[in-house]
């Protein structure tokens, strides 16, 4: 998510891809961004962040109704944002639609 942080870009799909034990989402990006290091862009996006795979899976594991209008052919246009936890020591990653 640090390779999209502050850019505007459209979700058009969700699936579920966890890491071991920890669920988590891939989203395919209408748009392609450049990631460090790699010669090809990527549209495909991998995430853990508790914040952002909140709004696409239900905490028993089941997809939200805004993965499915999604993955039914619907976009969702979002900018990732980085923000301070409610304490202020650390940062994570959200989505505001835009």
């Amino acid at each position: 998510m640090k390779a999209i942080d502050g850019k505007v870009f459209t979700i058009t799909s969700v699936a579920r891809k966890d890491y071991d034990d920890t669920p988590g989402i891939v989203i395919t990006t209408k748009e392609v961004f450049p990631v460090d290091g790699e010669d090809t862009p990527f549209s495909k996006f991998h995430t853990t962040r508790k914040a952002l795979v909140g709004k696409f899976l239900n905490d028993d594991g089941t997809v939200t109704k805004l993965a499915n209008d999604i993955n039914g052919g619907g976009e969702l246009k979002v900018k990732t944002v980085s923000k301070p936890t409610q304490d202020g020591k650390y940062s994570y990653f959200d989505f505001e639609q835009c």
